[in-house]
């Protein structure tokens, strides 16, 4: 696989078509206002509290004039957002947000859907990740000012054109795009009139790695990105983050320079809740701000994490080669959005699509029902969701502690 690799300290660089024309054969008939995107993509850690666009759309009434309509998707704080506006005064067409977070460090599908012609609400905007249907919040959708696609188009990936931010810290390894609904997490794979128009990029062909491969009419053609900085978004060869190099220490993902002394280094400790033992998920991050390779940035570096004993609370966070103070995060399982109709194992969170304090462990695996249950606050004991049992448990809010020094290990 390939990708395109949007690094940390990119501040300039998106991929970006031509302004072309709605009647072309590669773009889209502006008298449709539908929509269907999927990208798969890997988020960066440092992306988790960020916000990192991913797709826009401007629409022009002229090839040389000022924006008419945009479309941006992005991620803010893990959660996925769209949004289609007027440009002239920001008046929303239709815009909702996700409710599950998407993880990073590992691919993740995101499917979105757009018809504000549909008569039944929640399908006028329907999101997907990895292949889960997710319940879309703040949902608001007009007809008026719901228009993805214009007289003239310019399509951007990594780049947000309403906030002027591009994107850092994201790995795309395969992009869709095309005006014809589809509540399925499916790609749409016809295109057999004026009116339908589909776009895909994976990236793979190591000749033409910017190609755009178009259908419309069952016509196929071709369109090229351009790379507004070539020297920060590359082309990877390959469907994990980059590793990056650098002097003076370990580099760490997205190039953040680890100094150290060669020294294996470790943090140790114990965590409890209520005076009882448990597992949850511990992260060390350094409390000084560590330079970046080939840039003027300073960020504070994740060097491990790992999920302490349910047993007796234990935990060993490997820092090296770091020996300057960290602060613990000791973070519980926030779980997943309930889904209907959904396998669920021993051991599986979940938590109702209105978060209310409370996340719920799977006791007793099974399948839960089409609708959603009346959510209980009693935790002595476990109540059915369909087939699956759950017990539910207040959810902590995060634990910090420190500044503390790593204790080096000498060498055997």
């Amino acid at each position: 696989m390939a990708g395109i690799w949007f690094p940390e300290d990119n501040i300039a660089g998106k991929l970006s078509t031509p302004r072309i024309y709605a009647a072309n054969n590669e773009a889209f008939n502006s008298s449709v206002s539908e929509l269907h995107f999927v990208m798969t993509l890997i988020l960066h850690e440092s992306t988790a509290t960020k916000s990192v666009p991913l797709l826009n759309i401007d629409g022009f009434a002229t090839s040389n004039g000022n924006s008419v309509y945009r479309t941006d998707i992005w991620v803010e704080n893990g959660v996925l957002h769209y949004r289609t506006e007027r440009s002239s005064d920001g008046r929303v067409g239709t815009k909702g947000e996700s409710t599950t977070l998407l993880p990073t460090g590992v691919p993740v599908e995101i499917v979105i859907t757009m018809s504000a012609s549909r008569s039944y609400t929640p399908d006028k905007l329907v999101m997907h990740i990895n292949g889960t249907r997710d319940t879309v919040v703040n949902l608001q959708s007009s007809k008026n000012y719901t228009f993805p696609w214009y007289s003239y188009q310019e399509v951007s990936l990594g780049y947000a054109s309403k906030t002027n931010t591009f994107a850092a810290g994201l790995l795309i390894t395969d992009f869709h795009l095309s005006n014809i609904y589809n509540a399925s997490p499916q790609k749409n794979t016809s295109a057999s009139s004026t009116y339908q128009t589909l776009w895909n990029s994976d990236f793979e062909d190591v000749a033409e790695p910017l190609k755009i491969a178009t259908r419309r009419n069952n016509i196929d053609s071709s369109l090229t990105w351009v790379n507004s900085d070539d020297t920060k978004v590359i082309w990877t060869d390959g469907n994990a983050i980059p590793s990056a190099g650098g002097g003076g220490g370990d580099a760490g993902a997205g190039g953040i320079i680890i100094p150290g002394n060669g020294n294996t280094t470790q943090v140790q400790g114990v965590i409890t809740e209520n005076d009882l033992f448990v597992a949850r998920r511990v992260m060390a991050i350094t409390e000084a701000q560590l330079a970046v390779t080939d840039s003027e940035l300073t960020k504070h570096a994740v060097l491990d994490s790992t999920v302490s004993s349910d047993v007796d609370g234990t935990y060993t966070l490997d820092t090296s080669p770091y020996e300057g103070t960290v602060f613990i995060i000791a973070a519980d399982d926030y779980g997943t959005v309930w889904q209907p109709d959904t396998a669920y194992a021993v051991g599986d969170v979940i938590r109702p699509p209105t978060f209310q304090g409370y996340v719920y462990h799977c006791t007793l695996a099974g399948t839960t029902s089409s609708t959603e249950p009346v959510w209980w606050l009693d935790t002595d004991g476990s109540q059915s969701i369909g087939t699956a049992q759950f017990q539910a448990k207040p959810f902590s809010r995060p634990l910090a502690h420190g500044p503390i020094l790593p204790t080096i290990v000498p060498s055997a």
